[in-house]
């Protein structure tokens, strides 16, 4: 009998213990200094909608002016490398869709469009696929088809 009681609250002791553990751990994540990627997504947004037009962006971000061009940062260095990944996806994004729009580019399916094999061979085209880090191959070639 005495061995199930002390068995009983060791285990009642453990649980507490654990459970209160788990409660800090997630208070603490909820304070967490680091930036979330859906706030670092709108800060992007921020800068690309307000880049001329000299308006505070955040308190998490600053700007510094070198020769005339605006350099933004944040403040907290670790979120740095998120800033600029997110930065340059988005130019990236913003630059396929003015090239779209300026060559008048209709094939996009997914990751895949078109690009030219050579500049002497106008009809020569290869069809690429992109994946998520980046790489390519190479789906299909078609002599018929124009490319941009």
């Amino acid at each position: 009998m005495k061995h199930k009681l002390l068995s009983v609250i060791s285990i009642s002791f453990i649980l507490l213990l654990f459970f209160n553990v788990k409660t800090v751990a997630i208070e603490n994540k909820d304070n967490s200094p680091e930036m979330t990627d859906e706030r670092a997504i709108e800060i992007i947004k921020e800068i690309a909608d307000f880049m001329d037009s000299g308006e505070k962006i955040g308190d998490e971000i600053s700007c510094r002016e070198s020769d005339g061009y605006n350099d933004y940062y944040f403040k907290n260095k670790e979120d740095e490398e998120k800033l600029y990944k997110y930065h340059r996806d988005y130019i990236k994004d913003a630059a396929y869709d003015y090239l779209c729009e300026m060559y008048d580019i209709r094939f996009y399916r997914g990751r895949c469009t078109q690009s030219r094999t050579s500049r002497s061979d106008l009809s020569s085209c290869l069809y690429y696929k992109i994946n998520t880090k980046g790489e390519f191959s190479i789906k299909s070639k078609d002599k018929k088809s124009a490319c941009v």
